[in-house]
């Protein structure tokens, strides 16, 4: 994978085959929200997940907005996570089914 477009499409792709539901989404009025949420509706539990992509090629770097804002949501027991390659994505897919 060469791009962060790339790996996004490998999730999304991944969730579907998977029956997970996923958004990729903005939120303009608070900069550093993670990018792409899942929701796995087989769940009660751990049933959102929000997910921070990166570079696999290492460019990738997380903003201290976006480490804040992971920080914030796991301190309120919502699991974030950031990805950067294709087998640390099988590895939540497997995790979270």
């Amino acid at each position: 994978m060469k791009s962060e477009k790339d790996l996004q499409n490998y999730l999304q792709h991944e969730c579907f085959i998977h029956d997970l539901l996923f958004y990729k989404f903005a939120s303009p009025a608070r900069r550093g929200v993670p990018d792409v949420m899942i929701v796995n509706p087989k769940k009660d539990v751990d049933k959102i997940i929000f997910i921070e992509l990166k570079s696999p090629t290492g460019r990738g770097v997380l903003h201290p907005l976006q480490d804040f804002e992971l920080k914030k949501l796991r301190a309120a027991g919502v699991p974030a996570y950031v990805l950067y390659n294709k087998v640390e994505i099988d590895q939540l897919i497997e995790d979270i089914l």
